[in-house]
């Protein structure tokens, strides 16, 4: 009976040996690149660990650029797996480069790199991505991925998010209030509420299913380009900074600009619009509004000053068969 003791007693030290040798989130041996399940994530994660490198970024603040991040070796100790601390210590990723072999179609994984800052995935087989636990995320690229949805609400440190190129049906951004940047053009979005991004500068929502838009709540908005949707109405009287505005191949019937004096760029071709002031615009350079009915013959045009030569390219064009043709009339 003793015998029998002694050898239970054994085969439980053995037991409860072998679970200790499986480690867990906290134990010092576990390792993130072990629940990386997508070939190519991985291989691009192995890639940044043994040595300091590059990552080719994208990062916009009034014109484009395309900066390079310098990131240091990831496995910082050297014993060739990544700690939960070491992946926390991982600020810049961009899957695009090193470019790995065979695509990335998943990055489940990433929600153990929790202190993400930028993240830029152009071009991955994408459909879906939970980046709930990614919370110091300031800026996100995710173009060209074919994503069907993505959830930002715990992403509240957002300051760009571009999402163009996908298949989106819709996207929420109330919770992102820090926002100065939004791309979301080439999309499937029916609705897009902005009310609570008040800090929003530049906005791209073109070629999407938007019957509306306010963005009277977008005090601080420069740049909005929100063509090829189906707006029958724009308000931009609450966008005193706004300097550039494309709004063309939309269903608008008038357009009050009295408010937008700094406006140097406008294309509302292709409308509704049974004529257009610009007369309280003095610093329009650049101006499409051609593609419109008028009155069915001419196409009232109020402005100051003088009228461009490239205005005047755009003073006659055909409408539903019939031509129309630029009526100028100087304001003073």
């Amino acid at each position: 009976m003793k015998k029998f003791w002694f050898f239970a007693a054994a085969a439980a030290c053995v037991a409860l040996t072998c679970c200790d040798k499986n480690p867990g989130p906290d134990d010092g041996e576990f390792d993130v690149l072990s629940k990386i399940s997508d070939p190519g994530f991985l291989a691009y994660c192995q890639e940044m660990m043994p040595e300091d490198g590059l990552v080719a970024g994208t990062s916009y603040s009034g014109s484009e650029r395309t900066p390079m991040f310098r990131v240091s070796a990831w496995d910082t100790d050297g014993n060739g797996k990544l700690s939960l601390a070491e992946a926390a210590a991982v600020t810049h990723m961009n899957p695009r480069f090193p470019i790995s072999e065979g695509g990335i179609s998943s990055l489940s994984g990433i929600e153990y790199f929790t202190g993400l800052e930028f993240l830029c995935c152009h071009g991955l087989k994408l459909t879906t991505v939970d980046i709930s636990k990614n919370t110091a995320l300031t800026e996100l690229h995710f173009r060209q991925c074919g994503l069907l949805g993505l959830d930002v609400s715990k992403n509240t440190a957002l300051t760009e998010l571009y999402l163009y190129d996908n298949d989106l049906r819709s996207l929420n951004v109330t919770n992102n209030t820090e926002l100065i940047w939004l791309r979301c053009n080439d999309n499937q979005i029916s609705s897009l509420d902005l009310s609570k991004n008040t800090a929003l500068t530049r906005l791209y929502c073109w070629g999407n299913r938007l019957s509306s838009l306010d963005v009277t709540n977008n005090a601080e908005l420069r740049y909005l380009d929100c063509g090829y949707n189906q707006l029958t109405s724009l308000d931009v009287s609450k966008n005193p900074e706004l300097t550039s505005l494309l709004c063309y191949k939309n269903k608008i019937n008038s357009l009050d600009l009295s408010e937008n004096a700094v406006l140097n760029l406008l294309y509302c071709d292709d409308n509704q619009l049974t004529s257009l002031d610009i007369s309280k615009n003095p610093n329009i350079g650049s101006c499409y509004f051609d593609g419109n009915p008028g009155d069915g013959a001419t196409f009232p045009f109020m402005h100051s000053g003088e009228v461009s030569k490239s205005w005047e390219f755009y003073g006659k064009w055909t409408y539903n068969g019939a031509t129309i043709t630029v009526d100028w009339q100087q304001v003073d």
